[in-house]
């Protein structure tokens, strides 16, 4: 059977059933992992590589059990898609699970006959992609779990050392240091006003968003971020290696590079470079080729402009996009040991100093003590 027949069936051919919204009790997002996705993903090209039916390869996938909101919309898509829709109209009905990549995957697979092929490059698309999170989160977890640490240590110190070392000075009768009194209103100020210090923290995180949600505030931020000595490299490479992986599936699938890549600039969160691949796409719209559009960008090396420019003499741009994605990937393993390795030694000195100004304050009037 064709494959343009399993895209559309026609609704009379099935058994008519009522549908009743309330058997779906879905909630969107509320248990659905990227990793569940992948692996559907992965399955439902295989069923449709063996030649099963669309719609009943979705059936089969949403008895899988492996999430029950996941099995409850690939329900809603196959009922869609035996009402006469297509797929990838069916999938954009549920634009927080699918997004538009794998939708436009979907249309430009259906176009060209290549269903199998494209579901197959996503589920290779979305494996990178959990793999290079994990990369970034393996990383964060020490230098994270260091912080919590001592911050939980710094705050018994307060609440509970540093009174009785209060109650001792209470009895001393002479003025404290400027030093140990600062540490010593601090901590009375956490026992006793606890509240009003994490509405200051909850207060600060509201001002960021409201910093980032503003455009012009979001460029300097973004441009800091950007320059940033190790994190900068870093985060350019992983935004570009994501961009670049996004734009080299499409390509392959056979979607347009003008959309494959207003496609994969939706994903750049960072303006400064989100403004590199709209100029790209300007640039291509007037006849330039890709590594042309890209020549200037002064986030990309002069390797990956080569790159590209032998893909398109070639006619392997999304192989050759591709190899570059692999390349960026190798560099950010790299790149994110060597982070790690750069934030130890600062987190164990910014602690130390912080324990050893804490212990200097509280010694500061036994020493005058002394002295005198």
């Amino acid at each position: 059977m064709a494959l343009n027949q399993h895209l559309k069936r026609p609704a009379q051919t099935q058994p008519k059933k009522k549908f009743n919204s309330k058997n779906l009790n879905f909630k969107i997002g509320s248990d659905i992992k990227p990793k569940d996705l992948q692996i559907i993903v992965r399955q439902l090209s295989i069923l449709i590589d063996a030649g099963v039916p669309l719609s009943e390869g979705l059936g089969t996938l949403s008895r899988s059990g492996r999430s029950q909101d996941l099995s409850e919309i690939i329900k809603k898509v196959k009922l869609a898609i035996d009402r006469g829709k297509t797929f990838s109209a069916s999938l954009a009905d549920h634009p927080k699970v699918f997004d538009s990549i794998f939708v436009n995957l979907v249309k430009a697979g259906e176009e060209g006959g290549v269903l199998a092929k494209v579901l197959r490059d996503h589920a290779v698309f979305l494996e990178k992609s959990l793999k290079m999170q994990s990369a970034v989160k393996g990383a964060m977890v020490y230098p994270i779990a260091i912080l919590c640490v001592a911050c939980l240590s710094i705050s018994a110190i307060l609440i509970f050392v540093i009174p009785t070392f209060a109650s001792m000075f209470a009895g001393m009768g002479r003025e404290l240091p400027a030093l140990t009194q600062i540490v010593l209103d601090f901590s009375s100020f956490l026992r006793t006003k606890w509240y009003l210090f994490i509405v200051g923290i909850i207060a600060f995180v509201v001002l960021i968003k409201a910093l980032m949600d503003n455009p012009g505030t979001k460029k300097h931020l973004d441009s800091i971020s950007l320059n940033t000595p190790v994190i900068g490299n870093f985060l350019t490479k992983a935004i570009i290696a994501k961009s670049f992986r996004v734009l080299s599936v499409l390509l392959g699938a056979g979607v347009d590079i003008i959309r494959a890549l207003k496609v994969s600039s939706n994903l750049v969160t960072n303006s400064l470079i989100k403004k590199v691949f709209i100029s790209a796409q300007k640039n291509i719209e007037t006849g330039q080729p890709l590594h042309t559009a890209f020549k200037n960008s002064p986030y990309l090396d002069i390797m990956v402009v080569d790159m590209m420019k032998t893909g398109e003499s070639t006619g392997k741009l999304d192989y050759m996009l591709s190899k570059i994605c692999d390349f960026y990937d190798d560099e950010l393993e790299v790149a994110s040991a060597a982070m790690l390795k750069m934030i130890e030694p600062i987190l164990l000195v910014v602690l130390g100093g912080i324990v050893g100004f804490l212990v200097v304050a509280m010694y500061l009037p036994i020493f005058s003590m002394a002295g005198g």
